[in-house]
């Protein structure tokens, strides 16, 4: 588990492409170095930055993808809502509980090596 921005922002504002951009090449190499089977990402920002890296930002519509599987790379990539989105929006929970419930799924796929 790992964090975009490896600091915390002010407020708890979003990103900044610049800040995006500084601590992308930190991702970089952890993805490099743990060369994970699956990655989840968690919300908006994350999912942007690993579709780029993964060349699978066509048409990348973040409420459209969530909770989609994506293989790439020899990679399973799942898209997720950030579960801060619970504080702001708890209409989304039952979409959210079916989504995560992928990720336990994949992640039993993944640790049973399938």
């Amino acid at each position: 588990m790992t964090n975009l921005v490896k600091c915390v922002l002010p407020d708890y504002r979003k990103p900044k492409p610049s800040e995006i951009e500084t601590c992308s090449q930190y991702l970089d190499q952890e993805l490099q170095i743990l060369n994970p089977a699956a990655i989840a990402t968690l919300g908006y920002y994350p999912a942007k930055c690993v579709f780029e890296k993964y060349k699978l930002e066509d048409g990348f519509h973040f409420s459209e993808i969530c909770g989609h599987t994506f293989c790439t790379e020899g990679k399973t990539i799942l898209p997720l809502r950030h579960p801060a989105t619970l504080l702001y929006n708890p209409e989304t929970k039952e979409e959210m509980r079916k989504n995560y419930r992928k990720l336990k799924t994949l992640m039993n796929n993944v640790n049973d090596g399938k």
